[in-house]
């Protein structure tokens, strides 16, 4: 067959986005990570000393007993309180300053207190406070024979260690440390947000900067053993970026509402010098389950407790709850992005405010993965871009050695991620991944780690005073530039040798350090050039792509098959300008795929064509800014096996027009009523003007304009955009856009409820109008639904049930649908599809079947019977390899060992059975653990019915059942209440209460059956019939 070619060439854009920065473009963007704010930490930030000091304890009691506090956090009786310990050059003159009278005493270094004086009239005292110890102590003031207490405390340092003069009481933070952050572009405050393990939800909760921090930390809701896990105040953070200068990196607590959100921008929005920009991260690491982290398993909680209540989380079906808590890092995120454009506005978004994603380094355990598969899907629905929502992304871009104690010095350059390029792998997935949605390449954390503390200690020591750590630096640097790295967060300030950069900040300006001095070269350097991907023009055979959900990279074409969601994504990087996208491809029939750039989806491209044809498209032109692209092509699901193989992807950068025009939207879009567009054009003195019929939206001046679709615009509204250009500005074309506003249409519930068993789902609806918001004035009794259209709950029983459910767009449409419930019994015989399970440890869902991971893993079931008794629990699976044993554990106690014999090949499928397992009445828990290497078989189903033996157990001579053989009619000797038959499978298939010696069977196939008589409840006979 002759290969159709085709040239494709679609209109589409992505947003130029530059960093708004004074330096040069070229500059390195770096950004510092400070320490903690405790009073061990060598930042040495605050000129006033007690900023950081511990809480406020009773004077000279064992255990310590913590002071009663106002609150403000100052105490009001006699106190002590620990202004530091464990750090050194702390010695010269202090300026002391609190509210009220007291004597002073100091104590764990050699104190001098001088000029005390107390002034009546403002109740102030002052004092000098002389420390003359320079090595590492610590400082505890006690202030006895107050009058209710002491406040407002401030302990001023000197201007420099051993200095006599001290700072002024409204001197805040100290020019050393100010020089510091000075160096960077970006400051994070990791160690002053608390935010690990912050339990703080509410904004009245936060940490003001009217109060004595330390009073906090040892709360028990807030920890202890001098963790601030709540943090010090916001406003700080602010105040230290004002004062340097520099860019904003906050982190929002895990637990933060809405309003806390919005009272944080706010807050932001009003403080932040208009200048300088905030990064916006939800949390930290929530990936991360380590014992400090606890924030991940808050995260981890929130996620099952949004799937249950109904959320896109789980939107492909996936049942895996920490899937749900990767993927609600994105979501969260996202939430938080949009309360930040509702304070900030559209304009701000993306330039000042820039919130960020930010994963597991290299897409460790899918993290990334997950965040950008609910981003795709989100966005979509959104009809927006992902970078819509988040400016930046990546994960942390760490390189440390092994950690052994058996490496020397001389090899730990060349070991593990010391080695630059093993280290490269893991920045080039995660520079892909950015790319693949549109963000900017950004490290939360980074540089040279040597953690891992008491391990191999000597030699790590030694390293970061070694020459070949500053070249160890520049060169890991230098790769982070060519792979399109954008901001790197280096860790930390100061500290030892796992991290710090300096042991102290006192330190900064001494030489021979050669952390720092790496440091000042990149600062005085230019970037690298991009050299990850392909540099534009270029073209690239189909199976050449870079990143994919479905298969390995290759030459020549891609073929592409049924499926739906897979991608295909190719990366390049190019200058700033006017491009041009085509692909060739083979095999074109009635198949669509989506072309996707920088996480946009611009256009749904039809494949359509008769043999020896050739298409080409109109051809357009897309802007893109100086760096890292991707284009996707991602698979729809019309497109059938083997219709559509792409052979080659071609990209060239095109001149730029003279003459207006309008590259974006394409001419054939549509809009939907609060749609956020942003058009693109090309062309000299670009003017816009945007209506609505005859209503200007927006007017504005460049090559881009973003403007919001009126929320009221009716259905089939003509948005009209204008663009002027040209020589003098005196040439204008225009484009006409037509609003879609449909009404929801719900889908039919395909899952009905059964009685006494809980039930879920999520209600679904198709139209333009998303999210929708859903209520219900009449669900059964049982039930509840949330806004989402979950509905949950237990009906009690059987019956039919009518009620209605109503779905409302985001501009108002509504739809009401009636539905109807037949709600039946739990049945006698249950069936469960096997990779439908509750919890795992080690297993996974593989399509239609179960894959059993290996030795201990196990999966678990819930599963409902109609009454107690014993039940044959019959798995259906397949297994191609030896004898796989399986434990059954039967709500919490372990029942029996079975096996799981070889049934000759993995698609050939054979049963085994776990006979006479007592089961409660209603819920169930079952889990079957492996017990060898290879772990289980791969499970099907399983079904549930009662065991029912052949043998007849209970027979009383007293009573008759006649003929036996018998066609229509049996009768029984003796009067009972209740009569029971089955089939030799166990199916039920009569169960009557009689009044008369007689039953019809007339309807009974002929066969054997077990038939059982009850009176009064209890069983009195039980015997086999032949049904003639």
């Amino acid at each position: 067959m002759k290969i159709i070619k085709i040239k494709f060439c679609v209109l589409f854009f992505t947003l130029l986005s530059f960093l708004s920065i004074s330096l040069n473009a070229q500059d390195n963007n770096l950004m510092l990570n400070v320490s903690g704010a405790a009073d061990y930490e060598t930042d040495r930030a605050f000129c006033n000393v007690m900023r950081t000091a511990r809480s406020w304890d009773s004077i000279s009691t064992n255990p310590v007993i913590h002071s009663t506090l106002d609150s403000k956090g100052w105490p009001v009786a006699d106190a002590e309180i620990i202004v530091w310990h464990g750090i050194d050059r702390m010695h010269g003159t202090y300026k002391l300053q609190f509210t009220g009278t007291a004597t002073i005493e100091g104590s764990w270094t050699a104190t001098t207190i001088t000029n005390k004086i107390y002034d009546s009239a403002t109740n102030t005292t002052t004092a000098d406070v002389i420390i003359t110890e320079t090595g590492k102590g610590g400082l505890k003031l006690k202030f006895r024979n107050t009058i209710g207490g002491v406040k407002n405390v401030k302990m001023m340092r000197p201007i420099a260690p051993g200095s006599s003069i001290s700072y002024a009481f409204d001197d805040y933070f100290q020019p050393v440390f100010i020089d510091m952050l000075k160096k960077f572009k970006v400051i994070r405050f990791l160690g002053w947000s608390g935010v690990n393990g912050s339990k703080v939800a509410d904004w009245d909760k936060r940490t003001p900067e009217d109060i004595h921090w330390g009073s906090r930390r040892y709360m028990p809701i807030y920890g202890s053993n001098g963790k601030n896990l709540d943090g010090i105040a916001m406003e700080t953070c602010i105040r230290a970026c004002n004062a340097a200068d520099r860019d904003l990196w906050i982190q929002i607590p895990v637990k933060a509402t809405d309003d806390f959100v919005t009272q944080q921008a706010t807050l932001i929005k009003n403080l932040l010098k208009p200048t300088l920009k905030v990064y916006v991260e939800y949390a930290n690491e929530l990936w991360n389950t380590a014992g400090s982290f606890p924030q991940s398993g808050i995260n981890h909680t929130a996620a099952m407790e949004e799937v249950a209540a109904g959320s896109s989380l789980n939107f492909d079906g996936t049942t895996n709850d920490w899937v749900w808590a990767f993927r609600r890092i994105a979501k969260r995120g996202a939430a938080c992005s949009l309360i930040f454009r509702s304070v900030f506005g559209d304009a701000a978004m993306m330039t000042r405010v820039r919130p960020m994603l930010e994963w597991q380094k290299r897409d460790g355990q899918g993290t990334a993965t997950q965040c950008m598969k609910w981003l795709d899907y989100y966005s979509q629905q959104n009809n927006k871009p992902i970078n819509y929502y988040f400016y930046g992304g990546g994960g942390s871009s760490y390189y440390s050695p092994l950690t052994k104690d058996s490496i020397p010095l001389d090899s730990l350059w060349t070991n593990d991620e010391f080695d630059v390029n093993i280290w490269k792998k893991s920045v080039v997935k995660d520079a892909n991944l950015a790319a693949a949605m549109g963000l900017k390449y950004a490290s939360y954390e980074g540089g040279p780690g040597l953690d891992d503390y008491g391990i191999n200690v000597d030699v790590k020591k030694a390293a970061v005073l070694d020459p070949r750590m500053k070249n160890c630096i520049l060169e890991h640097h230098k790769i982070w530039d060519q792979v399109g790295g954008d901001l790197f967060g280096y860790f930390i300030s100061n500290g030892n040798f796992q991290w710090g950069f300096s042991p102290d900040v006192l330190d900064w300006d001494k030489s021979g350090n050669p952390k720092l001095d790496a440091l000042n070269q990149i600062l005085a350097s230019n970037r690298d050039s991009i050299t990850l991907g392909h540099a534009v023009p270029f073209s690239v055979d189909g199976a050449a792509f870079d990143k994919s959900r479905s298969g390995n990279p290759a030459t020549g074409a891609l073929k592409i098959e049924r499926g739906e969601g897979r991608y295909w994504g190719y990366t390049f990087h190019g200058d700033e300008g006017a491009y041009k996208l085509t692909l060739e491809h083979s095999k074109a029939t009635n198949g669509s795929v989506k072309i996707i750039v920088d996480g946009a989806v611009i256009t749904n491209l039809t494949l359509n064509s008769a043999a020896n044809d050739t298409v080409t498209s109109p051809e357009g032109l897309f802007l893109l800014s100086k760096g890292l692209h991707m284009v996707r092509i991602w698979q729809n699901s019309d497109l059938v096996a083997n219709e559509f193989s792409l052979v080659r992807l071609n990209v060239a950068k095109m001149p730029v027009s003279a003459n207006p025009v309008i590259l974006t939207p394409a001419s054939n879009s549509t809009f939907r009523p609060g749609d956020y567009v942003t058009a693109t054009g090309n062309g000299d003195n670009l003017a816009w003007q945007i209506t609505n019929g005859a209503d200007v939206i927006k007017t504005g001046l460049g090559a881009t304009i973003s403007f919001t679709v009126p929320i009221n615009a009716a259905n089939n509204n003509q948005i009209t955009i204008q663009l002027n250009g040209g020589a003098g500005g005196n040439t204008m074309i225009s484009n006409v856009y037509t609003v879609v506003d449909d009404t929801p249409a719900i889908q039919l519930i395909d899952q009905i409820p059964t009685a006494l068993v809980p039930y879920s789902y999520q209600l679904a609806a198709s139209g333009t109008g998303v999210p929708f918001s859903w209520t219900s004035n009449n669900l059964p009794a049982g039930l509840s639904m949330t806004s989402l259209g979950k509905i949950t709950g237990t009906v009690n029983a059987a019956g039919t049930y009518n009620f209605d459910v109503t779905a409302t767009d985001v501009d108002g449409d509504t739809s009401t649908q009636t539905i109807t419930f037949e709600v039946q019994g739990i049945p006698d015989m249950i069936t469960q599809e096997a990779e439908v399970f509750n919890a795992t440890n080690g297993c996974r869902a593989a399509g239609t079947v179960l894959d059993f991971g290996k030795l201990n893993s196990w999966v678990q079931w819930d599963v409902y019977v109609n009454e107690t008794t014993t039940y044959d629990i019959t798995f259906t699976y397949a297994n191609n390899d030896s004898i796989r044993p399986v434990y059954l554990t039967v709500n919490g106690d372990s029942i029996t060992l079975n096996d799981f014999p070889s049934t000759g090949g993995w698609d050939i499928y054979g049963t085994t059975t776990f006979s006479g397992v007592a089961l409660n009445a209603l819920k169930n828990t079952l889990r079957l653990t492996a017990t060898t290497a290879p772990g289980g078989a791969n499970i099907d189903k399983f079904e549930v019915k009662k065991h029912l033996t052949t043998e007849v157990k209970k027979s009383n001579n007293d009573i008759l059942i006649y003929p036996n053989p018998a066609q229509n009619t049996l009768f029984i000797s003796a009067l009972v209440d209740q009569i029971v038959i089955y089939d030799m499978l166990g199916v039920k298939q009569i169960n009557t209460k009689i009044s008369s010696n007689n039953i019809n069977i007339s309807d009974l196939k002929p066969t054997i059956y077990f038939l059982q008589l009850f009176k009064n409840g209890n069983l009195v006979h039980e015997q086999k019939f032949l049904k003639k």
